[in-house]
């Protein structure tokens, strides 16, 4: 998360656009922007050997595991927010069709409203942004968007199991009420390996986005590695819990 919040914070508007993708070792709590700290479980995140960092975008909690996660960072001129969304939104759709996943963009027009200290209210994967992707109206990539000075950062969970829904035992004490936060994502979201129980790979699933992004912007994408100036530098742009 850091890491997508130097991207952006360092992004110049006349930059080729950037996108990322990674994975979570070990798994992780993230906490939106502006959300508080104080209802996370520490001590249980600590026994789990599970990390908490907060995200440069807004929304809530997301407990980060078996899924595939994408960043991607573009000028505010190449196109508004809302097409952003459905843009990228189309060419994740396109990818995973392709692979045999039969998800669907989907705009879903409603706002996230404050956050608020309950625990069903810290849930990310159970509420709507404007965009989602879905398999049978279970969403199964959810994304978030903030706009910076020179560019647009939007990044995303693919779900590719079933492990974010112990984001339950992590914010509430109670059985009763874990029990039926878990019902809830379980209700609401939907894995890869849900809707299609043969393996493919993470890189497949890279491989295909790729694919579908040249096809859709008629281009080459370059391939960089991170410097290791660049995870020195890093450093300075996590944001504070």
């Amino acid at each position: 998360m850091a890491f997508d919040h130097f991207l952006a914070s360092s992004f110049d508007r006349h930059d080729s656009g950037i996108i990322r993708f990674y994975g979570w070792q070990p798994f992780c709590l993230s906490l939106g922007f502006h959300q508080t700290a104080d209802l996370p479980l520490k001590q249980r995140l600590t026994e789990a050997v599970y990390d908490m960092v907060r995200r440069p975008t807004g929304g809530r909690a997301i407990l980060h595991a078996e899924e595939l996660t994408y960043s991607a960072v573009f000028a505010p001129d190449f196109m508004p927010p809302r097409e952003l969304y459905e843009f990228l939104h189309s060419v994740i759709t396109a990818a995973l069709q392709s692979l045999g996943f039969s998800v669907t963009p989907q705009q879903v027009h409603t706002q996230l409203p404050t956050p608020r200290a309950a625990a069903e209210d810290f849930l990310c994967f159970t509420h709507s942004a404007y965009s989602e992707i879905q398999y049978q109206g279970k969403k199964v990539v959810g994304s978030a968007q903030r706009i910076y000075p020179n560019c647009i950062l939007q990044h995303g969970s693919v779900l590719l199991g079933k492990t974010h829904a112990r984001l339950a035992e992590f914010i509430s004490n109670s059985t009763q009420q874990q029990e039926r936060i878990m019902a809830e994502i379980e209700t609401r979201t939907m894995t890869l390996g849900q809707i299609k129980p043969d393996h493919i790979s993470i890189e497949k699933i890279i491989e295909s986005i790729i694919k579908q992004l040249e096809l859709s912007l008629t281009i080459s994408i370059n391939f960089k590695d991170i410097t290791e100036t660049e995870r020195v530098k890093v450093s300075e742009f996590i944001i504070p819990l």
